[in-house]
């Protein structure tokens, strides 16, 4: 699992270098390939091999569907695998740069089973904006796991 929130360095061969924290985790995890694409968010996925393979399973189940191939073009066609060099760096494309407009700062979120690679300037941006919902969001997630818990409440709750 990873978690945190590490600030880290696009170098000027466009390597991002990979925090110790990070760092740590992936190698106990042997997690030195990873598959890079876009978000929703103007920032980027970083998926492990094994996770990455289960996506494409899920992307498969829908083929020659107009809407599906949408995404797949806009999710698949950008994606890049990488691994780690001896330094920890992993290099970007022109393209995922520029997505995500990364510049020299960056922010790498740990979030449960993959990573997200974001500009500091952007993550700052939308953690302001969306600071206002994340009490509503953890509301709402945590009364429906509650629900899930305890089905009493929940029985309560769909008949009250």
């Amino acid at each position: 699992m990873y978690f945190g929130e590490s600030y880290t360095i696009l170098d000027g061969k466009k390597r991002l270098v990979i925090p110790v924290a990070l760092r740590r985790i992936m190698e106990e995890k042997n997690h030195r390939i990873w598959y890079i694409t876009r978000t929703y968010d103007q920032s980027l996925f970083m998926f492990t091999e094994e996770h990455w393979e289960r996506i494409l399973v899920d992307v498969a189940k829908n083929p020659l569907d107009p809407e599906a191939d949408a995404f797949k073009r806009f999710f698949l066609g950008p994606a890049i695998k990488v691994e780690a060099d001896a330094q920890w760096r992993i290099a970007l494309n022109d393209g995922l740069k520029d997505y995500a407009r990364l510049d020299r700062e960056c922010v790498i979120l740990g979030v449960d089973q993959y990573l997200e690679i974001w500009s500091k300037m952007i993550w700052a941006d939308y953690s302001l904006q969306k600071m206002g919902e994340y009490k509503e969001q953890a509301k709402a997630i945590f009364a429906r796991n509650n629900a899930l818990h305890n089905p009493q409440e929940e029985a309560a709750h769909v008949n009250g």
